[in-house]
């Protein structure tokens, strides 16, 4: 809880305190501190008088007596405990301050108050000092309680409140107070105890007093105190460690098999965000499989997947690699494509496969496409400049067009595209556009580009129909010449993810 009490009662709540008495409660032990505090015992509730003066033969020690079970008090070494100043002894000082007599407490700020009465805050530790437990004849006179070197992100504040609320026996670290307090013997004390900033804290304590039995001065060792105000610090965990391969690979496939592979952990770590990776033969990058995260992925063997490489990442809750395996190899026999309908077997990536035959005419007009090099493989999808649409472009594959006619009556090569089809959707064709180029040509032979065709989005758009890829006027093209261009698909960002394919249909006049 906060506690966000006006200034006068705040005084009038504290003045209580002179009153009160030091009760103590059962309480579970808490554990040993992990990690930052390595093993020490945190204390943050009940009663504990954390600066307790101890005789031991005629000299003095300071400890701390740990009296929250009262039927098991422990008296234990300041090293041994952190005293955690949980978030619920959070208060707000007003802006305009709690008055004069409060000037040391920082106004407008939130800080973090241990109370001279544990009722006021039974959540929080009830952290106080004694010298009860001096026995007779040690001490002659009054000690000295001393706080110094005080490490830590903010002060530490001590003062009592008197009958009407006003401060006294104030010492600290900061705000103009003494670093000192007068203790009277066989004294049990409790006090207001304000850390001003949240974070962990480390002050030295002493104690000092007069020997009733050589009349010289006699002092406790400076410990070392352990505060840490608002949540406790947590160990980071350790990196999680494991080998990651690729199990499921046959040596090799038909085209129209299904590949699945599967991503296998040595050790398990419990983790399951994965992605996977493909790269095609001969090419240097990776690209990211579309909807593949999850340990197993399983796509249809196509023989334009032949030496295509996978690899997969596993990735921790940050989305940091974690393991990434070694690449394995798909071979995919030389075969037809078993699949039923015209087009081809899809696959798996983000990509379509255009191929496109034209056997020789006897005509003497022959244009051809390479049997070995007739799968478009286009580019990864990207959201284009307005973020309208996805856009993926890729290279068309060589198309020769050769005329060994004397009469050079001049000769057309247009293309055609099919729809684009996945397993669940379909993409138009006019979503699809080209710019033709003129890669070479016989000298004086005269071939031109088509003009380009933009993607578009209605029926009759694109390469919905047919268009100019090269062209030769009535008195030339004589000769061979090497046609090809840029395709450009772009479709709406509503479709759905998966592997589309078309039929790109070359026609010669």
């Amino acid at each position: 809880m906060s506690n966000r009490l006006l200034p006068r009662a705040f005084a009038l709540t504290l003045a209580t305190g002179l009153a009160a008495v030091a009760t103590s409660v059962a309480l579970a032990l808490p554990a040993a501190a992990a990690g930052p505090y390595d093993g020490k015992l945190i204390l943050d509730v009940g009663h504990v008088d954390g600066l307790d003066i101890q005789s031991q033969g005629d000299q003095i020690v300071l400890n701390v007596f740990d009296d929250r079970d009262a039927l098991n008090a422990v008296t234990r070494d300041p090293a041994d405990v952190v005293f955690h100043i949980k978030d619920e002894a959070a208060f707000e000082v007003p802006a305009a301050g709690l008055g004069p007599a409060f000037s040391f407490m920082p106004a407008g700020q939130t800080v973090y108050l241990l109370p001279q009465v544990q009722s006021q805050n039974p959540d929080v530790v009830w952290l106080g000092w004694a010298s009860q437990r001096t026995a007779p004849g040690v001490i002659s006179a009054n000690l000295t309680l001393t706080m110094s070197d005080v490490e830590g992100p903010g002060d530490i504040l001590l003062f009592q409140n008197d009958a009407f609320g006003a401060p006294v026996n104030t010492w600290g670290s900061g705000g103009g107070l003494s670093p000192s307090v007068t203790v009277s013997p066989n004294a049990h004390v409790h006090a207001n105890w304000v850390f001003t900033e949240p974070g962990a804290y480390t002050a030295h304590f002493q104690a000092s007093g007069t020997s009733a039995v050589t009349g010289q001065t006699i002092t406790t060792a400076v410990e070392e105190y352990s505060f840490h105000v608002g949540a406790l610090p947590v160990d980071e965990p350790e990196p999680v460690e494991t080998e990651l391969s690729i199990s499921g690979l046959a040596a090799s496939y038909a085209a129209g098999d299904t590949v699945t592979l599967n991503a296998v952990q040595d050790p398990e770590t419990g983790e399951d965000h994965y992605h996977w990776f493909s790269r095609a033969a001969g090419a240097t990058d990776w690209t990211v499989v579309s909807g593949a995260a999850t340990g197993t992925y399983s796509f249809p063997a196509t023989e334009a997947l032949n030496g295509t490489e996978y690899l997969v990442r596993l990735y921790d809750h940050d989305h940091a690699v974690i393991a990434e395996s070694a690449p394995v190899t798909l071979t995919v026999t030389t075969g037809t494509d078993p699949g039923p309908g015209p087009d081809p077997e899809p696959q798996p990536e983000l990509s379509q496969t255009i191929t496109a035959t034209l056997g020789e005419d006897a005509g003497a007009l022959v244009v051809s496409v390479d049997p070995a090099d007739r799968d478009v493989v286009m580019g990864p999808f990207a959201l284009t400049g307005d973020g309208q649409e996805w856009a993926s472009s890729g290279e068309l594959r060589p198309v020769l067009v050769t005329d060994t006619r004397s009469s050079t009556p001049g000769w057309n090569v247009s293309g055609q595209v099919g729809d684009f089809t996945s397993a669940t959707d379909t993409v138009g064709a006019q979503h699809l556009g080209w710019t033709p180029q003129v890669v070479e040509q016989s000298a004086e032979q005269g071939a031109v580009a088509g003009s380009p065709v933009a993607p578009g989005t209605a029926d009759g758009e694109g390469l919905d129909a047919s268009r100019t890829l090269v062209t030769a006027p009535a008195g030339a093209g004589l000769g061979t010449a090497t046609a090809g261009g840029q395709l450009d698909l772009h479709v709406p960002t509503d479709t759905e993810p998966g592997t589309y394919t078309a039929l790109l249909t070359l026609t010669a006049i």
